[in-house]
């Protein structure tokens, strides 16, 4: 091992990534980079803590942030120990298997009990993206021009029994995850409803306190519900899913009803701190006015 990776392997982050680029994993799957999610990561990292983010492989990266990456992150067996933040499994299985890692949150319980390894109590839970108000807080005063949008997973977006679905609901409006990332949570927060068969569809609504709903629309979604019960573990929920037909038919009808998440504010400070990372002035600002509006 060189000595600049020896350096990334067993100096401090707060040093080493204010000096140089946090070397960020990004998705394995080359057709998935461009969505939402994953657009997501450098953006909330470089926008928070004021850092300089450059994509990695996983086999060479200093940080995982966001996304259903662990699987590939083990069978990489990346050796310089990366920091693991909000991240989580994809599919259901056994305890981690790979290289040692240093787990500071993932994305719910699930993940925890696979990856925590007796450390579960010093692991935050959370997926970063709880914090998407915080990168965009002019969006949280957008005005609303949709009273239903469905964002479909980059794998649903040309499913043929949603396009039927949405012939018959004309009103609806479609999100494509694919867009950049600022113009996809804008479109979410302009929305008065969230139907969503992505994750960070999700997550996206509840952060700018849109009511939001799980709804699958295809079985090509890898993991199935894996990663959705994973991410309502972290706030102590169940939530069913909404199947196609009769998720729009009660949004365009007014018949969907939602509660914010338990414990939001909560997983939102415990995100915060557990990066090895200050977070910046700006959004130190933004998070008190959200604690004290709160």
């Amino acid at each position: 091992m060189s000595l600049k990776s020896q350096v990334r392997r067993w100096g401090p982050p707060t040093g080493v990534w204010r000096t140089g680029a946090v070397r960020l994993g990004s998705a394995a799957v080359p057709a998935a980079r461009g969505n939402f999610g994953d657009q997501l990561a450098p953006i909330v990292v470089s926008t928070i803590f004021g850092v300089q983010v450059k994509a990695a492989s996983l086999a060479n990266c200093d940080l995982m942030a966001q996304g259903s990456l662990l699987e590939w992150l083990q069978e990489e067996r990346n050796p310089l120990r990366p920091h693991v933040w909000g991240t989580g499994f994809i599919e259901d299985g056994g305890a981690w298997s790979g290289a040692p890692l240093r787990v500071h949150a993932v994305r719910g319980q699930l993940s925890r009990e696979r990856l925590a390894a007796g450390r579960a109590a010093k692991v935050a839970l959370g997926d970063p993206g709880i914090l998407l108000d915080l990168v965009y807080p002019d969006l949280l005063s957008i005005p609303k021009r949709y009273d239903v949008s469905v964002v479909p997973h980059f794998v649903d977006f040309d499913d043929a029994d949603l396009r039927a679905a949405l012939r018959r609901h004309p009103q609806v409006h479609v999100v494509d995850v694919m867009a950049p990332a600022r113009q996809v949570a804008a479109e979410i927060a302009a929305s008065r409803l969230v139907l969503s068969s992505s994750l960070h569809g999700l997550i996206a609504a509840e952060a700018f306190g849109v009511p939001g709903h799980w709804m699958p629309i295809s079985g090509r979604v890898t993991g199935g519900g894996y990663k959705y019960a994973d991410y309502y573990s972290a706030f102590g929920v169940e939530v069913a899913p909404l199947a196609l037909d009769e998720g729009l038919a009660r949004a365009c009808a007014g018949r969907l009803r939602s509660e914010p998440l338990p414990r939001w504010q909560e997983r939102r400070r415990e995100l915060l701190a557990a990066v090895p990372l200050r977070p910046t002035q700006a959004t130190r600002r933004r998070w008190a006015g959200v604690t004290t509006s709160a």
